[in-house]
This record gives C-alpha cells, sequence and structure tokens, in this order.
C-alpha cells in the first residue's frame, strides 16, 4: 500500500559536550513506596536507567539542551517532564499515579478478536516495515496490541496494552516503544506513528558491534534524521541532498497550439447549392496531417505541469535561538539523495502549515506536522529506527 508516514522525533538538543548527571527517586503518587523496575529515559534516545529496588535512578552523561524526560512502569500512569538541563534542579521526586478506571477501559475497549489474523500483516508492514532489516526486527509481546478497524471511517488504529519490546537485530538494539497512535487512513493513504522509545544496545561482541554500526550507519544515511541534521547544519548538498519545490507551471505550448487550433476551421469538404448546379468550395485554411497530428498530441498534454525549482538551505530554514532552526516552506518539496552508491528521493510538505523547529541532532517538533512520501514513506520505519542520539559518545 503507499502511504505517507509520519513519525514521532523527539524534542531533544545534544551539543557535543556532556556534563550533566540527573538522578532521583520514583515513588508510588499514593503510598510514597518506591516503585522498583521502571524505565527512566530521555525520549528516543539511548540514556536512560531502570530503577533499583529503592526507586534511585541515574542517568549520567547529559550534554545541556532541552529533553523529555520519560517514567513508564506497567499499571502506572507514564510520567513525562520536558525540561532544559541548565535549569533543572536535581534529585528529582517523580510519584507514578496508577491508572485510572477510565484508562483502563480504553485499553480494554472493544476490539477484533481475529485482529492478527485480518490486520496483522498490514500493521507490522506499515510499522516494523518491509524488506531489509523487517526480518530482524520483532515485536517480542505481540499478545498487547489491539486492532480496532471503523468500516464507516475506513480507519484502521492498533493500539497496545503495555509498552512493546522490539528486538532489531540487524541494527542491535533493544527497543521499548510505548505506542501513542498508530492508524491507517484508507480515505487519503496516510499512516501515523507516534510514540515513546528507549534502546538499550544488545550484548554483542567486538565484531558483531562493528558490524551493528555498519548497518546502523547505512540507516542513517540518507534518513529523515540526516536530512533534518544536514539541513540545520547547512550542509545540504555536502551531505548528498538536493531539494526541489514543486510549483504548477503553464503549458506554453500546449496554449500555443489551443490559440493555432480553435482559430482554424477544420478542414471539410463544403458545399454551395446553386439553381442549376452545386459547387465545391474549398476551405483556405487547411492544416496539413502533420501538423495536425502534432497539434492534437499538443492538446491531450495537461494543462500546468509541475515544474521543479532548486531550494538551498538558507531558504528552507531560518537560524533561532540557542541552536535551533525553523523550517517553513508551502507546497511539496522533493527530497534526492544521492552519493556514489546510493540514490532514493522522497517528498514532505507541512500538513498545516505550522513551522517546524529543528534541534541541532536532527529531531524536530512538533512530529505530526511533517508529512512525507516516496523512499522515506518506506524506509521511515521501526526496522530502521535509531535513537537521535546516534553517533554521540556513550
Amino acid at each position: 500500500m503507499k502511504a505517507v508516514l509520519l513519525l514521532l522525533f523527539a524534542i531533544i538538543f545534544f551539543p557535543s559536550v556532556f556534563s550533566q548527571t540527573i538522578h532521583g527517586v520514583v515513588l508510588n503518587a499514593k503510598t510514597k513506596a518506591p516503585i522498583p523496575g521502571c524505565s527512566v529515559y530521555l525520549n528516543n534516545t539511548s540514556r536512560g536507567d531502570v530503577s533499583n529496588a529503592k526507586g534511585v535512578f541515574t542517568i549520567n552523561r547529559i550534554p545541556p539542551g532541552k529533553y523529555e524526560l520519560i517514567a513508564s512502569s506497567i499499571g502506572f500512569e507514564n510520567y513525562v517532564l520536558s525540561f532544559s538541563s541548565e535549569q533543572i534542579t536535581v534529585p528529582i521526586t517523580i510519584e507514578l499515579g496508577t491508572k485510572s478506571e477510565d484508562l483502563q477501559a480504553v485499553i480494554v475497549e472493544p476490539y477484533e478478536k481475529n485482529g492478527w489474523k485480518k490486520w496483522g500483516k498490514i500493521f507490522l508492514d506499515n510499522f516494523i516495515g518491509t524488506g531489509g532489516h523487517s526480518n530482524e526486527c520483532i515485536i517480542k509481546n505481540q499478545g498487547a496490541i489491539r486492532f480496532h478497524y471503523s468500516k464507516k471511517n475506513e480507519r484502521l488504529r492498533v493500539t497496545a496494552a503495555e509498552p512493546l519490546v522490539i528486538e532489531n537485530k540487524a541494527l542491535g538494539y533493544n527497543i521499548s516503544y510505548d505506542l501513542k497512535e498508530f492508524s491507517i487512513d484508507y480515505t487519503t493513504n496516510i499512516v501515523v506513528t507516534l510514540g515513546l522509545t528507549f534502546f538499550r544496545d544488545l550484548p554483542a561482541s567486538d565484531r558483531k558491534m562493528k558490524k551493528y554500526i555498519d548497518q546502523r550507519n547505512h540507516s542513517y544515511s540518507g534518513s529523515v534524521a540526516h536530512f533534518m541534521k544536514s539541513l540545520q547544519e547547512n550542509k545540504l548538498g555536502e551531505n548528498g541532498f538536493t531539494v526541489f519545490k514543486t510549483i504548477q507551471g503553464r503549458n506554453l505550448e500546449r496554449e500555443r497550439v489551443n490559440a493555432i487550433y480553435t482559430a482554424y476551421i477544420p478542414a471539410s469538404d463544403t458545399f454551395r447549392v446553386e439553381r442549376d448546379k452545386v459547387e465545391q468550395i474549398k476551405p483556405s485554411n487547411k492544416i496539413n496531417k502533420d501538423s495536425l497530428a502534432y497539434y492534437r498530441a499538443v492538446l491531450s498534454q495537461p494543462a500546468v505541469y509541475p515544474r521543479y525549482v532548486p531550494m538551498t538551505a538558507d531558504s528552507l530554514a531560518l537560524p533561532e535561538a540557542d541552536g535551533k532552526k525553523r523550517l517553513f516552506f508551502d507546497g511539496l518539496m522533493q527530497v534526492i539523495y544521492r552519493t556514489t552508491s546510493d540514490y532514493h528521493q522522497s517528498s514532505m510538505y507541512l500538513a498545516t502549515p505550522e513551522a517546524i523547529v529543528i534541534f541541532p541532532n536532527g529531531g524536530y517538533y512538533p512530529p505530526k506536522e511533517l508529512v512525507i512520501g516516496g523512499s522515506w514513506s518506506i524506509s521511515e520505519k521501526i526496522n530502521n529506527l535509531l535513537p537521535l542520539d546516534f553517533g554521540q559518545q556513550p
């Protein structure tokens, strides 16, 4: 199915200098008892910890910037804290409330009992991906997934009762994916995927890790994150990207031919009847057959056609404070990624349209504003997903 994909990228800013350690405790909001085994992490990165028996967690070597701190534990509501590392006070006390009956009701809402049989492959193709690393990317708790289809709205929605545990044996990650939204709108062919993600490296020998890194670099090359980072650093061309704005241009040749053709009285025999004879009148504005065939071919063309105007990084993104950039454009953009060994073409447009803030590590916000198509709609799936701190020191 041809679809456009929206994928969540977190609001995170990673300069090159690491400086901060965040630590604290996770408690039950009602009983104040510590919660062990709670995942505490920076969204869409590999930086996080699991609280110990006393509920204590520590996240080391965090660079200055803005983050989303997530605390997630089964049976409790998620905790989300947007913060700036320069302003946050440690230690942090995180209190988790138990999931309310209303939230539980959402989890157990009616769903299709044979959902996997009917919708499983469609979900996996659009969530995990097809080809490439998809066969090595496994959801280990598929039983948590529920399928909801609205025939009236022609819309498939997928929910999960708990964070999905995904093992990517090709890229060497164990991913905790808290699915917030997955839907396919069959009236528009738009796929929406949103979630909170935490990456952990799979255990590996030095040789195996080198293979993982090679495959991660390959997945990164030409990705949306790579494009955004290149745009932020004003290195589109240097990194293999070319951007064209699609505009509708007038078909000037069709307009010229149409003017000639409409002025032309089609050559046909015309007769004038007189009292004692029938006289044939020959038209004076005949067009020869070769020209007529050409004119008809041109007139069968559309009146407008797409034209591609090259765009520069400066024309797409304006500098903001704190090293960020503001991306705004109207219409449809074509993005070509070309290297000596790779070539693919993607497209993008802004849904509202609303400006997108790009952070130095390639993250952007708001995530649902950017609608992507072409090669990106195939590659930007879980089987190629990388943390936003990819390439940073551990």
